[in-house]
């Protein structure tokens, strides 16, 4: 950086609009944590689901509808499973109204494991689906973790404190 980009930063003038989109796999404890923490940062929020059938869609619409929140739920249909291909299409797309002061920031839910061997069976697709969106350089990814002690156990527990 030069002096100048020092003296002149535009931190007041030159600001983004933080828009939020949560991949969600499923209606669970790790998707409901992303979302809750979403609305924390940004006031425009979607969840994202991607699905392979109607019959999928319609559980997962059954599912979130219980949750009675006012964010969004879009669902993308893909045959083939692919995850990142729908995503980026939606943020493109004339629908989610994308401009350039936009900054998208994605919260992939994470489930964490305690046994080293469990983590080839999850977050997998998390992994591939961070390295793919961190090329596009207007959005930002962020991990919530899930432990496998609940939220409200934490939140109680004098251990946590």
């Amino acid at each position: 950086m030069t002096q100048e980009d020092y003296e002149n930063p535009n931190l007041t003038t030159k600001t983004y609009r933080n828009r939020v989109i949560v991949p969600i796999e499923s209606v669970n404890r790790s998707s409901i944590r992303a979302i809750r923490y979403a609305k924390t940062i940004s006031e425009n929020v979607v969840a994202f689901c991607v699905v392979i059938s109607e019959e999928n869609a319609t559980e997962v619409e059954a599912k979130y509808a219980k949750l009675k929140t006012d964010i969004p739920l879009k669902i993308y249909y893909s045959k083939f499973r692919k995850v990142v291909e729908p995503l980026i299409e939606y943020i493109e797309s004339e629908e989610y109204n994308l401009t350039k002061d936009d900054v998208i920031t994605v919260i992939l839910p994470q489930f964490n494991v305690q046994k080293k061997w469990h983590r080839f069976l999850h977050n997998n697709t998390r992994v591939y689906i961070e390295k793919e969106l961190m090329k596009h350089k207007h959005i930002v990814v962020a991990t919530m973790p899930l432990q496998l002690k609940d939220d409200h156990y934490v939140l109680n527990h004098p251990d946590y404190k």
